[in-house]
């Protein structure tokens, strides 16, 4: 059995997945600050949520590996979930008064 060959396919893979994830990260990056022109760093803390939550069943409960990534993409999509309801009640409650003071300050200097 020649180890120089299995320890170089290892290291291989090895860099190939991580290099594939940090790959769909920087596009996700790339889709939001260079089209958009927005700095927004929201999608790591979703991604840190779920892989921590993954290493925690894992070393803890003992669990499966590919089970423990479902739980961990399950509480991430939890997590997405609430903060998106959470942004809508915002959008819906908060933005329209703030639309409402603006264009009523307007609305009262013009009299």
């Amino acid at each position: 059995m020649d180890f120089g060959f299995v320890l170089s396919q290892s290291v291989t893979q090895a860099i190939g997945v991580t290099a594939i994830i940090y790959c769909l990260a920087a596009m996700g990056v790339n889709m939001q600050f260079g089209y958009a022109g927005l700095l927004n760093f929201g999608q790591v803390a979703f991604v840190a949520v779920g892989a921590y939550s993954i290493g925690v069943i894992v070393v803890t409960l003992g669990m499966n590996l590919w089970l423990a990534i479902l739980v961990g993409l399950t509480v991430m999509g939890v997590l997405v979930a609430i903060t998106a309801v959470m942004d809508v009640v915002l959008l819906v409650e908060v933005f329209p008064a703030s639309i409402r003071s603006t264009h009523g300050s307007a609305l009262a200097s013009r009299r």
